[in-house]
């Protein structure tokens, strides 16, 4: 015999189904350029934002992206009034001198080749995200690689890269990622 509190009435599991789905599809729908638009590295970088988790992130006041140079000044804005996890975004220029220990996002998808390859070597085995444009910049150590003009697959996760930083990136960043590892290292 059926256990009582266990029946739902015809069609409940079915509902149940469509709600799984609408709840993967809005987890999702940061990702998605066509249903969301996404056209810049700092739409991406909010997104991604919300699936890594940082050591003691708990003690952060407001994530800290650090945007090299070549990122378009009007890039600042796209993180006005943004939040995640309750934390605001603080946006700061860094060249090849600063520090960049403190930052928590290293966004260089403007970039040109030997900033991004030094900026990279500085940001090397700490826990910072570090974002920039195409394959190469996953051959050269970074963690997330943007493939904008692509319909198909809009970023890469250097899992290399992921490992050395520390970071604890979600399973479901992962998934909507191309994944690939380091120059170096093979599956």
């Amino acid at each position: 015999m059926s256990n009582p509190s266990r029946l739902r009435p015809r069609g409940a599991s079915a509902l149940n189904g469509l709600r799984g789905v609408a709840a993967i599809a809005l987890l999702f729908a940061p990702f998605s350029a066509r249903s969301a638009g996404l056209a810049s590295s700092a739409e991406y970088i909010v997104g991604f934002v919300r699936y890594v988790h940082w050591d003691h992130e708990e003690d952060v006041v407001a994530w800290q992206v650090c945007v090299g140079d070549g990122v378009a000044p009007q890039t600042d804005r796209a993180y006005a009034g943004q939040m995640v996890r309750g934390k605001r975004f603080a946006v700061r220029r860094v060249t090849l001198n600063d520090d960049v220990s403190t930052c928590h996002v290293l966004d260089l998808s403007g970039a040109d080749a030997a900033s991004e390859a030094a900026l990279l070597r500085k940001a090397n085995r700490l826990p910072i995200l570090t974002v920039g444009h195409g394959s190469n910049f996953c051959s050269l150590g970074g963690v997330l690689c943007l493939r904008l003009g692509d319909p198909e697959q809009k970023f890469e996760i250097n899992l290399s890269a992921v490992k050395e930083s520390g970071l604890n990136v979600s399973a479901r960043l992962l998934m909507l990622g191309s994944n690939r590892f380091g120059a170096t290292e093979g599956p």
